[in-house]
């Protein structure tokens, strides 16, 4: 009889969980909707990752929390903050909010009408990041860090 080894096993479960074999984006957009484990494999890959929060900033800074290295961008002033951002078209931003609802996705195409070239949104937002069992920055946040005029 055969010896199944369990290892190999998991590991090819959870990539196959992980990999959520999500449809191309449409033609014309340049964004996908990302699982919580894809988004921390990009976290964790690439330290020059731009990761904006779109959140009120009482929501980042409260006790929920936010991901690492994110930066506060309140989608009330995302179009106050455009210029001030500095992103090169060619990074890859990951934007995500509460729940990842409207203002994610409103976010997202404000960035791709700006020209941003590649933006990827966590499918859940926050809510689904924590749920996918993945840890958050809790502490007292300093002011926005994003300078508005």
């Amino acid at each position: 009889m055969a010896r199944v080894r369990p290892l190999p096993l998991l590991l090819a479960a959870l990539a196959i969980a992980c990999s959520g074999s999500r449809p191309e984006p449409q033609a014309g957009r340049r964004f996908r909707q990302i699982r919580a484990c894809i988004a921390w494999e990009m976290l964790s890959d690439n330290p020059d990752l731009i990761v904006l929060d779109v959140r009120p900033f009482a929501e980042y800074a409260a006790s929920q929390g936010h991901l690492g290295r994110a930066v506060s961008v309140p989608f009330a002033r995302l179009d106050q903050a455009g210029a001030a951002l500095e992103i090169d078209d060619d990074d890859t931003v990951l934007v995500y909010d509460g729940q990842g609802g409207e203002r994610q996705q409103a976010a997202v195409l404000f960035l791709i009408e700006r020209g941003q070239r590649y933006v990827v949104q966590i499918e859940g937002g926050l809510e689904g990041w924590l749920a996918g069992g993945f840890s958050v920055v809790v502490e007292d946040a300093p002011l926005s860090p994003v300078r508005l005029r």
